[in-house]
């Protein structure tokens, strides 16, 4: 029956295991899941403000490049009406076609055409828009033709077309959502989507088939449409989280991030807190469970519990109440220990991801606009080369304009800022500048160098890159030269490329990165790898000094580093990446990388606390044993003496309590050579926390092992095992040092298990060898694992142990007696000789052992006496340190009295003994003759009682003795002068013979088990 009740208890246990683990998940998740929505509404205002920056900064790039096509076709037209002024137009067709015009057409005064290109497109010249263009100059669009329009000087205006339809592609591009949005990442896998506020369908999603289609296509219906909703939305079977903000009046941007990715490290963290929290919980049922099967065994220690009412039949056991107080209070602290710890690396782990995308994106940005520069860059080349060989024809066509006067009005016109007219030695014949004498340069170093092939007539043109000019008052120049039609020579110009600078800066570094939205308040910076000056920073008072200024160190001026910083005086972690010459890196402040985490593990402790206490009730409160022992316990205890206990003791601990120690008998066998009943609750504990620890180290090599060589970036544990990080104390240096940790002791333990396996059945001999190996092992193992674990944390091992040899060279002669004493500690420490709380006899001071310290051992006596032992002076010690010992009553009886006669007396008297001294556990027993002395015959009494109790049971013992004597009139002889004749011999009668021969033999029998020296 109780067996089954008990039965029904371990399953009771596990369920309230599982609901326990239930209930700290669920309240886990919900907290961690309103932190993460809070967390990810910040960033997600973040992204949608770079969004909204980037639609503003496009359209005003693309007026910018429409600007400047207008500037283009309007100088065009401007230099063709300087060119028609005073001439007829007799090759309009050609000048066209030279111009790269679609159409033009040349005006009288009173409006009507001259001449022009002919075709359906005249049509546009009765047009509304035409007279528009006329009266404002303003260019006007027609189907893909965009119209100029410039006046001569006698009344007469030119109209002129470009086919603008190009131009008209890349501004639409540029202003549609997708150029602004398709790069913007929100998270790992979200995205911005836009949504035409007009229509309600879709203008932009990464998803190009759902481009077009209504809005209800991503879960949104029309009331969720508007500028600030929060919220979820569902498409399919999963949700999503948006967050809406509508921009410039046409679109509605929507922020949206997949539920799974808020929720992805949010899990893994639950799941291994739960993990970490029902195996403590289990550990904490296993040892109530302990505690009740113990009291089971050992019924007689119940009558020593104490007891606190709260009910009529109900007690509350205090004495099983402070035993598991303090493996709960255990439990707590790794509970708090491993949340605070799994939330540390997890959220590091999440944001190493979030900073390899994000440098990722980096990456990409910067390579498309390094396309978008060639193109652009390309672009102006060849739009400025036309203008440089449109001007060549006009020279061929009107050789009166080779004059500086005229050459000063064309650049003007042309929009060039220097044109010059080379003859074939290369000197400039005209030139609208202030060098009116400049030759091209023989120094083949110089800038005009080059140019010379052109004069020659080797090549057609020449497009140098734009570079500073130190002929030139515009300082930064572009310079082209093409082949003259009307000569031999050049024509070259010099363009000041003020609006490609504008242009070319918003695709450059410093753009870019101003640009770049970190999550968490993170911000971007970029090193020069070359000579380690900072490019860009957020303050730009720090740009070009060194990286030390901002506090950044030189382990981290390197490609694909994670680690932690000083940043500008904030703790960071920081991630690097090279490109382009550059270390472009990621930083987030380690406050708001691991924001939140205490709260969260303060709740998740103080709920652990509660459901475990709750778990512990019902073993606490029970009904009151009586405090008395059975008959049949009383039996068995006068049935011999009691076997010593293997496991835990009490001891006193220096005031009116008492701490349990494990007992030496115990010690020295080992936990594992002892059976499972005999254990105590806390070594049955203890082999069970071995246990799972074995189980759990395997499982661990196996993952261990699968990720250490195979570096894989987005793994934290990867970037540990690889020792990636650099070597300082921080959370990676001191995981790796716990792995390692963990290596060495399961190792080692196992190698020191099949050392004692094999060389203890070789013979005792080879056993001394097999132990001497196995403290071997232990020290090497020790001592090894310590200076690894100080390189990992950035302390020179080997400098250490140069430093100390010479230190202790230096020391060692003066300070003898001082490392003798630190030495002999680490000794006593490491082996185990005797332990605080050990009560021990050190040469003729026995006392109870309360401090081990780094020089010397204190030890205090009975009467609180403390006495101070020099480390290296302890020699010879007994330690003591057990539950049970013997009291020695040896008393002696004159040797005329009968001993047969004593021997009948004790037989009756000796039981008794027991009840008026409590402090008896087994005995008294009578264990014969010890001396013949001079005077007197010594016998010993001998009982077994608590090594605590041993002292004052003696001297209780010796009243009870001598009381006894008395009341018999047994004497007890003392030294003395004998002037008178010695009484006659008492004789014993028959029946005391009869008795006392039979007391022996029982005496005998029953203390058999006591192996006690005579000395």
């Amino acid at each position: 029956m109780k067996e089954k009740r008990y039965g029904v208890k371990i399953i009771q246990d596990l369920l309230f295991i599982v609901v326990g683990v239930l209930i700290l998940g669920s309240v886990l998740y919900l907290i961690q899941n309103q932190f993460a929505m809070e967390r990810q509404s910040e960033n997600s205002i973040q992204k949608l403000d770079i969004a909204e920056q980037r639609m503003e900064s496009y359209a005003v790039q693309a007026a910018e490049d429409m600007e400047r096509y207008d500037a283009f076709g309007q100088a065009k037209l401007d230099v063709l009406s300087f060119y028609y002024t005073n001439k007829e137009v007799s090759d309009i067709l050609n000048m066209t076609k030279q111009w790269g015009l679609a159409e033009m057409y040349m005006l009288s005064a009173d409006g009507s055409m001259e001449a022009g290109t002919g075709g359906e497109n005249e049509k546009f010249l009765a047009t509304e828009e035409c007279k528009k263009l006329i009266e404002s100059r303003k260019p006007v669009t027609v189907g893909n033709i965009r119209y100029y329009c410039s006046t001569i000087g006698d009344g007469r205006c030119l109209i002129g077309g470009r086919d603008a339809t190009k131009e008209q592609e890349a501004v639409a591009e540029m202003t549609a959502p997708a150029y602004s949005l398709h790069n913007i990442k929100v998270g790992s896998n979200g995205y911005i989507v836009a949504i035409n506020q007009e229509s309600g369908k879709i203008a932009y999603h990464p998803q190009e088939d759902l481009i077009g289609q209504d809005s209800s296509a991503v879960g949104m219906a029309q009331n969720k449409l508007v500028d600030g909703y929060s919220g979820w939305i569902d498409r399919g079977l999963e949700s999503f989280y948006c967050k809406c903000r509508a921009v410039n009046s046409e679109y509605l941007l929507i922020s949206t991030v997949p539920k799974s990715e808020i929720e992805q490290f949010s899990t893994h963290k639950i799941t291994l807190i739960m993990i970490v929290f029902a195996v403590i919980l289990l550990v904490v049922a296993l040892y109530i469970n302990f505690i009740y099967t113990d009291r089971k065994l050992h019924p007689e220690d119940r009558a020593q519990e104490e007891y606190l009412p709260i009910g009529k039949h109900r007690h509350l056991n205090l004495t099983t109440a402070k035993k598991i107080k303090n493996i709960l209070l255990v439990g707590v602290i790794l509970i708090f220990v491993s949340s605070l710890y799994i939330q540390e690396l997890n959220a590091i782990s999440a944001q190493t991801i979030r900073f390899d995308n994000k440098l990722m994106d980096i990456q990409d940005i910067f390579k498309e606009n390094e396309e978008k520069l060639v193109k652009l860059k390309d672009e102006y080349s060849k739009e400025y080369e036309r203008r440089a060989v449109n001007i060549a024809v006009l020279l061929e066509k009107d050789p009166t304009l080779v004059n500086d006067t005229k050459l000063i009005y064309l650049a003007d016109e042309v929009q060039v800022k220097a044109l010059y007219v080379f003859d074939s030695e290369g000197k400039a014949v005209a030139t609208n500048t202030v060098y009116k004498d400049f030759t091209l340069s023989k120094d083949p170093n110089e800038q005009s160098y080059a140019f010379w092939n052109v004069v020659k007539g080797y090549q057609d043109t020449l497009v140098q890159d734009a570079r500073e000019d130190d002929t030139s008052e515009h300082g930064y120049m572009q310079y082209i030269g093409v082949k003259r039609r009307d000569a031999d020579g050049m024509v070259q110009i010099g363009v000041s490329p003020q609006r490609l600078a504008d242009r070319v800066k918003t695709v450059q570094l410093d753009y870019v990165l101003d640009n770049i939205a970190v999550e968490n308040q993170g911000f971007v910076f970029a090193v020069k790898k070359e000579d380690g000056t900072i490019t860009h920073f957020t303050s730009d008072g720090y740009v070009g000094q060194p990286a030390s200024a901002i506090g950044l160190g030189d382990a981290a001026l390197q490609d694909e580093y994670t680690g932690y910083q000083t940043i500008d005086s904030t703790k960071c972690l920081v991630s690097s990446m090279e490109y382009n010459g550059q270390y472009i890196y990621v930083a987030v402040p380690t406050h708001n990388v691991g924001n939140g985490i205490l709260p969260i593990t303060i709740v998740v402790s103080i709920l652990s606390l509660l459901l475990m206490i709750l778990f512990s009730i019902p073993m606490l409160i029970s009904r009151k044993i009586e405090e008395h022992i059975t008959e049949e316990s009383k039996q068995e205890e006068d049935a011999g003496f009691k076997e010593e206990p293997k496991g835990m003791i009490r001891v006193p601990d220096g005031g009116n309590g008492e701490r349990q120690v494990q007992s030496v008998a115990g010690r020295w066998l080992g936990n594992s050579g002892l059976a499972w009943n005999e254990k105590t609750p806390e070594q049955k504990l203890q082999r069970v926390i071995f246990g799972l620890l074995a189980v759990a180290a395997i499982v661990f090599f196996y993952f261990i092992y699968q990720q250490r060589g195979a570096y894989d970036k987005n793994s934290i544990i990867s970037y540990i095992l690889n020792q990636k990080w650099e070597k300082k104390p921080n959370i990676f240096s001191f995981t790796y040092m716990a792995i390692i940790m963990i290596e060495v002791i399961v190792v080692v333990g196992i190698v020191r298990k099949l050392i004692m396996s094999v060389f203890s059945s070789l013979g005792a001999r080879m056993e001394t060898v097999g132990r001497l190996l196995n403290s071997f092992a232990k020290y090497v193992s020790v001592i090894a694992t310590l200076f690894y674990c100080l390189s990992l944390v950035g302390i020179d091992s080997g400098a250490l142990l140069a430093s100390a040899g010479i230190f202790g060279l230096v020391v060692g002669l003066g300070a003898q007696s001082l490392i003798s004493d630190i030495l002999a500690g680490i000794f006593i420490v490491f082996e185990g000789e005797f332990r605080v709380g050990d009560i021990v006899t050190i040469g003729d001071w026995r006392g109870t052992v309360r401090e081990i310290g780094v020089r010397s051992t204190k030890i205090e006596d009975g009467s609180q006496n403390i006495k101070i032992i020099n480390n290296s002076n302890i020699s010879m010690v007994i330690n003591m340190t057990k539950k049970y010992s013997y009291a020695f009553n040896d008393v002696g009886i004159e040797y005329n009295e009968s001993l047969e006669h004593v021997e009948a007396i004790l037989k009756e008297e000796l039981p008794l003994l027991k009840e008026r001294v409590p402090g008896i556990v087994a005995g008294p027993y009578y264990k014969g003759v010890v001396a013949l002395g001079d005077s007197s015959v010594m016998i010993r009494i001998l009982s077994q009682c608590e090594e605590n109790d041993r002292i004052q049971l003696t001297r209780d013992l010796n009243r009870q003795l001598k009381l006894i004597f008395d009341r018999h009139h047994i004497s007890i002889p003392f030294p003395q002068v004998v002037i008178n004749q010695p009484m006659e011999q008492r004789t014993a009668t028959k029946a005391e013979k009869t008795k006392a021969e039979a007391f022996v033999e029982e005496q005998k029998e029953t203390s058999k088990g006591f192996v006690i020296s005579d000395k």
